[in-house]
């Protein structure tokens, strides 16, 4: 399967780059998951909104979503396909024409998502075109979080709102298999990457949430520490 974005971007002089192994890796764990669990995509498309969420959510009577790192389907579809009188969605994905491919050999009847690069939402997308910005445990997926957050805001209204779902360090949760980068928590109220505060000048940290998701794969279970956390513009 050839690469249909560039592997290393160039922004402002600066590189954003995803390794050739990394990407195969995603995409073998993909393959691999869909292959040997039929009912892999069934259960992203019945996965529910938190109860967090819909809290933040459930005053709003339409909103415009932008699903960053969505993933080969966004979690967010049938919600989104059963409440269509409310809420639009756009998801993107740095690697979402190589997703593309995989489901069409698949023969997944999914929407085909956006490929783009966290870092470069502003060079695809007008600021304050959306509602909400929904980012589910793919943040620690980016090479850059501060540009990422950059331009979650850049495109983000002014009176909405950033939803992150971050596994707690997960880089040596998994020991930095596939695009696991990074190392997030939440340390006295603030967002930290490697232990040290996440720059992010535009936004203020509004909700946050920590939890414990327990999955069975198979005769494992896994007892995962993550947190959910809403974020809004500072005016």
């Amino acid at each position: 399967m050839g690469f249909s974005m560039n592997i290393k971007k160039w922004i402002f002089g600066k590189s954003y780059m995803h390794s050739k192994e990394a990407i195969e890796s995603e995409l073998y764990n993909i393959r691999w998951a869909i292959e040997n669990d039929k009912g892999y995509i069934e259960r992203i498309l019945k996965t529910g909104i938190s109860q967090f969420l819909l809290k933040h959510m459930e005053s709003l009577s339409f909103a415009r979503i932008m699903d960053v790192g969505s993933g080969p389907v966004s979690y967010l579809l049938n919600f989104v396909r059963q409440n269509s009188d409310r809420f639009e969605l756009t998801a993107v994905d740095a690697l979402a024409d190589e997703y593309a491919e995989i489901m069409e050999e698949f023969r997944c009847d999914v929407p085909r998502n956006i490929a783009c690069y966290a870092e470069e939402l502003d060079r695809h997308f007008q600021p304050e075109t959306f509602d909400i910005v929904f980012c589910s445990n793919s943040l620690d997926h980016t090479i850059d979080i501060a540009k990422s957050l950059e331009n979650m805001s850049f495109v983000l209204k002014d009176d909405g709102f950033i939803y992150l779902l971050c596994n707690i360090n997960e880089k040596d949760r998994t020991s930095g298999d596939g695009m696991h980068y990074h190392n997030l928590n939440l340390i006295d109220g603030n967002l930290n990457n490697h232990g040290k505060p996440v720059h992010m000048p535009h936004l203020r940290i509004c909700d946050f949430k920590i939890h414990i998701q327990t999955w069975t794969i198979g005769a494992e279970v896994f007892d995962v520490p993550r947190f959910e956390l809403i974020l809004r513009k500072n005016m």
